[in-house]
């Protein structure tokens, strides 16, 4: 009898044993497994936030760029109104000039004919 105790009392020992070492390994596991969980999660929060920051510095580029754009736009506009006001204003003034030459030359040529035909007259 005797004996048949020992042979118990050290099987329930090795089967707590066992059992103890089996739940060991499985919150081991569990552990594990929750620490390549929460390595992943914030890979892709890294990942999440990189791609975040990324698309943020491209739309302020496309912003800075669209600005830049726009400003160099308003200013090749507004140059080319002065230009096209300028050359107007050249071409009047140069109208001006040619008409009042031309009508100097005229009153030149008006007295010379007055001139000539009063010579004229006045050798008749």
């Amino acid at each position: 009898m005797k004996r048949f105790l020992t042979v118990l009392v050290a099987s329930m020992f090795l089967a707590t044993a066992a059992y103890t070492a089996e739940e060991k390994k499985a919150d081991e596991k569990k552990a594990e497994g929750e620490a390549k969980a929460e390595k992943k999660a914030d890979e892709k929060k890294a990942e999440g936030k990189a791609k975040a920051e990324k698309k943020a510095d491209e739309k302020k580029a496309e912003g800075k760029a669209a600005k830049v754009e726009k400003k160099a736009d308003e200013k090749k506009a507004e140059g080319k109104a002065k230009a096209e006001k300028k050359a107007d204003e050249k071409k009047a003034e140069g109208k001006a000039k040619a008409e009042k030459k031309a009508g100097e030359k005229k009153a030149e040529g008006e007295a010379k004919a007055e001139k000539k035909a009063d010579e004229k007259k006045a050798e008749k």
